[in-house]
């Protein structure tokens, strides 16, 4: 009697079928995308729309917001208006223009911080001026380890900035480190992205100054939108008090002066 299921052959025994292949990820194309229209919603009293943003040094666009009108009142648009005025917002700011694009996600990647922040790390122990020892070179390479490689260090060197600094400032102050520490660790980064130079021997990426748009400027303790002057000012409430307490010893030398003065000034003057 023969079996109902036919027997395998010799030569398909011991192999397998092959599994189907894992599906590539394709990477960003300015082809693929039709262009945006928005999507229009109510925050307050405004009328917003919300469109795609690709942020230099992400992978993943993100979901940004700009104002349409009021929801009321002098400035109120129709629908069909609204969306217009939507899509012209979306246009002006050049997210789906082959210039921007290029500029941001096809840009040339270059060095990234990681292989970058090596470089600076051997620069600091092997200057001629003042070289830091190699006790504090590895303390310098444990917070790039724990808290900043984990989250810019495979960012291109000329992308790190406001933007991509944010989490990170956001990860440690979450994490219960002292603001103090985290302005210390932060000041790493942008000497990091300075170490870079060029043939004259200036930064060719510079986090000081506000004309190339790319200012690392957040103060630990204030809000992340809030621009402050410089970089990263120190926040120490032990360094206020003690201002306030010079303060107060200065103008306590200045009253006993003050009053010296007065009472020689008003000293009646005795006549023989």
């Amino acid at each position: 009697m023969e079996p109902k299921t036919p027997l395998m052959s010799d030569r398909a025994i011991g192999t397998v079928a092959g599994a189907t292949p894992a599906k590539r990820k394709r990477g960003k194309s300015l082809s693929r995308r039709t262009g945006q229209d928005g999507y229009m919603e109510k925050s307050g009293r405004w009328f917003v729309v919300r469109f795609w943003k690709d942020i230099p040094g992400q992978e993943k666009r993100t979901h940004v917001r700009e104002r349409v009108c009021p929801i009321s009142g002098p400035g109120l648009l129709s629908r069909s208006e609204r969306k217009r005025k939507a899509r012209e917002i979306i246009q002006a700011s050049g997210v789906d223009s082959p210039e921007y694009f290029k500029d941001v996600v096809k840009q040339d990647t270059g060095v990234t911080f990681r292989e970058q922040s090596e470089i600076w790390l051997q620069q600091l122990q092997n200057r001629k001026r003042k070289p830091i020892r190699q006790s504090y070179a590895a303390t310098i390479q444990g917070a790039l380890d724990k808290w900043i490689h984990s989250a810019i260090g495979n960012i291109p060197l000329a992308n790190v900035d406001n933007l991509s600094v944010k989490p990170l400032i956001g990860k440690m102050s979450s994490s219960g480190l002292k603001p103090r520490t985290v302005n210390k660790y932060i000041e790493h980064v942008k000497q990091v992205v300075e170490s870079l130079k060029n043939p004259n021997g200036e930064p060719i990426h510079n986090r000081t100054s506000r004309e190339g748009g790319y200012v690392i400027d957040f103060k630990v303790g204030q809000s992340f939108g809030e621009p402050q002057e410089g970089f990263c000012s120190t926040f120490s409430l032990q360094g206020m008090l003690n201002r306030i307490s010079q303060f107060k010893l200065l103008l306590s030398v200045l009253y006993f002066f003050v009053r010296k003065l007065l009472q020689r000034v008003t000293t009646p003057v005795c006549l023989k």
